[in-house]
């Protein structure tokens, strides 16, 4: 019959053991990483009715017109409504006569 070996540690020994074992768990289940942050300027970041109508220096119920009539396409998460930023500043470019 094999013998059961007791030990004692002491609590910097223990806590070595413990983060040891945190790091190799680590290394063989990494994280996912999250998705870098969209650049503030980037035309496909999505803002709200809100920021929409701070570019345009409009009113949100304007934004709201915009939409209704087809000059904006909203883009829907859940129950939130936004705009690609791209979109918005297209709205406010002068188009071209000819």
């Amino acid at each position: 019959m094999d013998k059961l070996v007791l030990t004692t540690y002491d609590r910097a020994e223990l806590e070595n053991i413990v983060l040891d074992c945190l790091k190799a768990y680590h290394k063989h289940n990494p994280q996912p990483q999250p998705a870098p942050p969209t650049p503030p300027d980037d035309p496909e970041r999505l803002i709200s009715k809100k920021e929409a109508a701070r570019l345009l220096g409009c009113s949100q119920s304007t934004i709201d017109n915009y939409r209704r009539a087809g000059v904006l396409e909203a883009v829907k998460l859940g129950k939130a409504v936004r705009f690609r930023r791209g979109d918005v500043l297209a709205v406010a470019q002068p188009k071209n006569a000819g």
